[in-house]
């Protein structure tokens, strides 16, 4: 047998070997009177200067339907305490959850199914000290006896989109283009305007309250005129560009009265010069 017939024969077993260790996962389809069993995924070591270990976690699917079209993504670590960071890519996911029982010696990492006719599927890998990725053989899993410490890790949530294409940051319940659960920080921002621009404050027949309205207003409502209140922004928050025209009003609106002010003032001044001048 030739080199090249060799190495052609070793390079298909190498290959063959690569699509069984990376094929394998579970595909988990229930009915609707399955119970909600329980699948372990995966099991590290309490933290130790020797765990160098380190699982991977994906979940397709949800449901059987088309809205639980995504992919959930765990990376999972138990070296200084556990630590669980998650991902959400292209939609909603439910059916089941992600759970951590404390076995007496180790902590087990276990799928829950929450809810009837679940379709996933599930793949778990894990890293050792060596860096080698093997992957885990899922299995039904028996909580009894262990403890369920599930409660006490909330995973931190890297990104999240959803099947109508939001993405949330820190959050996996996007309701706009872009939530983010946390501060933000930017060197600009722009915003298209979807409200006019207050420069009709500005135009003749501008219905400009008097200061002695805007008093009245203030003591009956506690806040400015076309401003919501306090209670209303803790409760709904506010829209950036629709605040920012309003606030702009109030200054234009004060500029106004400033200027009014101005004319009265001088007329003032000119009342005082004439009267000293008779004198």
């Amino acid at each position: 047998m030739t080199t090249s017939k060799i190495t052609e024969i070793l390079l298909f077993f190498m290959l063959l070997g690569a699509s069984v260790i990376y094929a394998q996962g579970r595909l988990i389809k229930l009915g609707s009177n399955n119970g909600y069993p329980e699948y372990k995924v995966g099991q590290l070591p309490y933290s130790s200067g020797s765990n160098f270990q380190k699982i991977k976690l994906e979940i397709f699917g949800g449901s059987w339907h088309n809205n639980t079209l995504g992919e959930n993504t765990y990376h999972i670590s138990t070296r200084d305490g556990i630590k669980v960071t998650q991902e959400v890519h292209g939609g909603s996911y439910d059916r089941y959850i992600l759970k951590i029982y404390d076995n007496g010696s180790n902590y087990d990492f276990v799928v829950k199914i929450t809810g009837h006719y679940p379709l996933i599927y599930v793949r778990s890998r894990i890293m050792d000290s060596d860096s080698i990725l093997t992957e885990n053989v899922i299995l039904e899993y028996d909580p009894t006896g262990k403890t369920d410490i599930s409660s006490q890790i909330i995973p931190t949530v890297l990104y999240a989109s959803n099947n109508n294409g939001d993405v949330g940051i820190g959050t996996t319940s996007p309701d706009s283009k872009l939530t983010v659960k946390g501060k933000i920080h930017a060197e600009e921002v722009k915003v298209d305007l979807s409200v006019p621009g207050p420069d009709y404050v500005f135009k003749e027949g501008y219905d400009l309250k008097t200061l002695e309205e805007v008093q009245n207003y203030i003591k009956q409502h506690g806040h400015l005129p076309n401003i919501p209140s306090a209670k209303e922004m803790e409760v709904n928050g506010i829209l950036l560009a629709e605040m920012n025209m309003k606030l702009l009003e109030k200054i234009e609106e004060l500029t106004l009265y400033t200027l009014e002010q101005e004319k009265k003032i001088e007329a003032m001044l000119l009342r005082i010069e004439n009267l000293e001048s008779k004198n």
